[in-house]
């Protein structure tokens, strides 16, 4: 859970950022490429906790089946 939380807070923060009052009227003095490239990978950052809890689920129900 804590890694979804962490990436989805992340994407809200790269958001801001590229959707920024700056960036709209063309006066930002930073780069877009940081927040795009830093969403890609709190994207894969998000895929990777929710297989981890997919997996977590999956052993979770095997050993409830088991000892059922």
């Amino acid at each position: 859970m804590r890694g979804l939380q962490y990436g989805f807070e992340g994407l809200r923060e790269n958001a801001a950022d590229i959707a920024s009052k700056q960036r709209i009227e063309g006066v930002s003095s930073t780069n877009i490429d940081k927040p795009l490239t830093s969403s890609i990978s709190t994207r894969q950052q998000i895929e990777a906790a929710t297989k981890l809890m997919d997996a977590g689920t999956q052993m979770f129900r095997t050993t409830f089946h088991i000892t059922a």
